[in-house]
């Protein structure tokens, strides 16, 4: 049934108490579905309080017939439909007002308020809530440990660290093991910030999306395939297909249908993935020698030593994953990434990567999906964050696993 009218009240009027500036949400417009479906578009711009590559805001929908109570907008769909959106400009969100009104459909003096705020600077973390499929944000990371909070981040909940955009070394010059061929040293440009799973996506995390069906598996989820993560139609045609597109049956497809549509979880670019790393080649890492303590080690068995508190591999691992999160951290609060399982990137396989340099999404075509970190059943050079293994992506392994990203 139609709504007789559909009126807007602004952003910020009296009618809600919410401390926000006034011209973070602008240009506001509604637009009911036609023919009629129950469904209004809701079309507005966001304005970050100072200019960031990628502000993050929380993002709030109210309604209101005519002098009545307010209500919040619960049936959404696309950007902020999980209440947190990732950068500025143009944004649009679809109310499924019928679900929403139900009788109250007929009335005639319905209005609609957007209510936004830049939370970017106490926006590190975001984190998932996967019984509400609600998104939250955290200035500070997760609780790590074997309470009820430090296993509901490995289990009912997905935690993200935000990646700044910036310039970092990808690749190798002179680190033991090294794959000259392979790991060619050259500078990359991220223009955007990103965000990237804390842990290695857990057996729980991964039934409770597809199944609904929680679980208390803190391991890795492994023996996936690329396909399996994003799909064999619309999810293989990366990077023809740009839009970040998906199958629905997907883990993607069903993870982004979940949270409504308006964050685009996928997998890391192996840039991206390298860069989250290496920490933008800032601070401590292990890569070109270095590990954790800033001391540079020359051999073999000296990397495979210092590897030791921070990943599971051959020495320490039994041939088997591990719970994610009981090793060290890197330097920005990342477990696991090296060794446990291996990581799908989203590019196609290629020897020489010197040539992609901004924001690089690999070759348009190939038989082999990149994958990151060594797993274990890999000796430390495996481990390297220079080596670039891959797979066929219709292949599941054993050791091989995933790290989810948040790209926009």
């Amino acid at each position: 049934m139609k709504l007789n009218s559909l009126k807007l009240v602004s952003t910020l009027a009296a009618l809600f108490a919410v401390a926000a500036v006034a011209d973070t949400v602008t240009g506001i417009s509604c637009a009911q579905r036609w023919p009629w479906n129950g469904k209004v578009d809701i079309s507005y711009s966001l304005t970050p309080y100072t200019e960031k590559t990628t502000p993050v805001f929380s993002v709030r929908f109210y309604g209101k017939i005519g002098d009545g109570e307010t209500f919040a907008l619960t049936t959404l769909e696309g950007d902020g439909a999980s209440g947190l959106i990732l950068g500025s400009g143009a944004k649009r969100t679809t109310w499924d007002a019928s679900a929403d009104l139900g009788s109250s459909i007929n009335a005639d003096n319905v209005k609609i308020a957007v209510v936004a705020q830049d939370v970017t600077s106490q926006a590190t973390y975001l984190w998932l809530d996967l019984d509400t499929f609600a998104m939250n944000y955290s200035a500070s990371g997760p609780t790590v440990g074997t309470d009820e909070a430090g296993r509901a981040c490995k289990t009912s909940q997905i935690w993200f660290r935000r990646i700044e955009d910036g310039k970092f070394t990808m690749g190798s010059s002179s680190e033991p093991e090294r794959n000259a061929e392979r790991e060619g040293s050259h500078q990359v440009t991220i223009t955007k910030a990103f965000y990237i799973a804390v842990f290695e996506t857990t057996g729980a995390q991964f039934d409770t999306v597809v199944t609904g069906v929680g679980t208390n598996v803190v391991t890795p989820k492994d023996t996936i395939s690329f396909n399996a993560i994003r799909g064999d139609v619309y999810g293989a045609t990366w990077p023809s297909k740009t839009d970040y597109r998906v199958d629905s049956e997907s883990f993607l497809g069903k993870l982004r249908a979940k949270t409504g549509n308006g964050l685009i979880f996928d997998l890391p670019t192996e840039a991206q993935w390298e860069m989250a790393s290496r920490d933008k080649g800032n601070g401590t890492y292990w890569g070109d020698g270095y590990l954790n303590n800033g001391t540079r080690f020359t051999t073999s068995a000296a990397l495979a030593s210092g590897l030791e508190s921070i990943a599971w591999f051959t020495s320490n691992a039994g041939g088997a994953t591990h719970e994610v999160g009981t090793k060290n951290p890197s330097t920005v609060g990342l477990y696991d990434m090296h060794g446990n399982v291996w990581e799908w990137c989203l590019d196609w396989s290629t020897a020489d990567i010197t040539g992609y340099t901004t924001d690089p999404v690999g070759p348009t075509t190939g038989s082999a999906r990149i994958a990151r970190s060594g797993g274990w059943g890999n000796t430390a050079g495996y481990c390297r964050i220079a080596y670039r293994h891959y797979g066929d992506p219709s292949a599941a392994a054993a050791n091989r696993g995933f790290r989810l990203a948040i790209v926009q």
